[in-house]
């Protein structure tokens, strides 16, 4: 979206779609610069520039394909419409945008932004334009809501990255929310799990239905997320980093007999990542209890079980992505359990 921001302004999947019309008018700067939209057999090159601009803005930041094959996944993803790319003349990705399609949420119908330009190519106007774009776009979008909500265009922006949010604040951003990666040494002791005796801890495996219905309902009161469907949970399960045997849900049965679970925690294992972070780790994607089974020690138990099991699979850390104003009470869950901050982003917004 701008010259060193990629990312999204939520990792919740959000609920009702609005529909969109054709495509905003493509960015025209950079004499030497082919643009169009992108597909998914630019996501190499969409991966390359952005981890060349990581180096450059979040040297601990790696992503992988899986992060940023997110605008051409799903029966209504839109990469035509909603995705640019800029190309140099020997075929390499010099910029890169795209938004989603907008989504209701409780407080706004909301429209996605991602982008990046490579270092090289600084300070030439090309994260303007695309910020321009994306910008036209959004207004597209939401000229056509129906709800009686504001219409927001949000992107992720870190802290170690003041320059771009400066850029966001001048052309009409707001910080909206904060979140916190922290960061856990498993060399450190772990306390035992400990669970009502109604309940026990197994993988998620042959439980993925009821799994995602326990994510929806625990997550129903966190902020920027709605319900997942069953595509975007089989989407979930479908990361070549999904670590299904690191994964781990709290098991009870329900009154008619069925299996319930009543909280998970959903890993993933990137080792292209560790060199970056500085070792190697787990990365607690998802964690969450149901609502009406909390104040039981289901988190604790479920974090301290999953972080055993990491231990003995051979990792040296386990980290994770939090809402600094959780209405759960997150970060002080994982703080008593050794948990730290290590690095700051913030959900930018611009209102229409």
């Amino acid at each position: 979206m701008v010259d060193n921001v990629n990312g999204s302004s939520n990792s919740g999947k959000l609920s009702a779609r609005v529909s969109a019309p054709s495509q905003a008018p493509l960015p025209a700067v950079g004499g030497d610069l082919a643009w169009r939209a992108a597909s998914k057999v630019d996501i190499p090159k969409i991966l390359q520039l952005v981890n060349a601009a990581n180096k450059f803005d979040e040297p601990a930041r790696i992503l992988v394909a899986d992060d940023v094959n997110g605008p051409f996944l799903g029966s209504d993803s839109q990469p035509n419409t909603n995705t640019v790319i800029a190309l140099d003349p020997t075929g390499q990705a010099v910029a890169y945008a795209a938004i989603s399609p907008p989504e209701v949420q409780k407080l706004a119908v909301v429209v996605e932004a991602s982008g990046v330009v490579h270092p090289q190519r600084r300070g030439q106007g090309i994260g303007t334009a695309l910020l321009d774009w994306q910008d036209a776009r959004a207004r597209q979008m939401l000229a056509n809501r129906s709800e009686d909500l504001p219409g927001w265009l949000g992107t992720i922006a870190p802290e170690s990255a003041p320059a771009t949010r400066a850029f966001l604040e001048k052309n009409g951003f707001a910080e909206k929310r904060c979140w916190l990666e922290m960061q856990r040494d498993l060399s450190d002791e772990i306390p035992d799990p400990a669970v009502p005796s109604n309940i026990y801890i197994t993988t998620p495996e042959n439980l993925s239905e009821e799994t995602r219905l326990a994510y929806n309902d625990s997550f129903q009161s966190h902020w920027g997320s709605a319900p997942d469907t069953p595509e975007s949970w089989r989407n979930r399960e479908q990361r070549a980093d999904y670590r299904p045997d690191l994964s781990f849900v709290a098991v009870a049965e329900n009154p008619a007999g069925a299996p319930e679970v009543t909280g998970l925690v959903i890993s993933r294992v990137s080792p292209e990542k560790w060199e970056a972070r500085g070792g190697s780790f787990a990365y607690i994607h998802l964690m969450g209890v149901r609502s009406s089974w909390r104040g039981k020690g289901i988190a604790t138990a479920l974090l301290a079980h999953s972080m055993q099991a990491f231990r003995s699979a051979g990792l040296e850390r386990a980290e994770l992505n939090v809402d600094t104003n959780s209405p759960t009470g997150a970060v002080s869950v994982y703080e008593n359990l050794g948990f730290r901050a290590a690095y700051r982003h913030s959900t930018y917004v611009k209102e229409y």
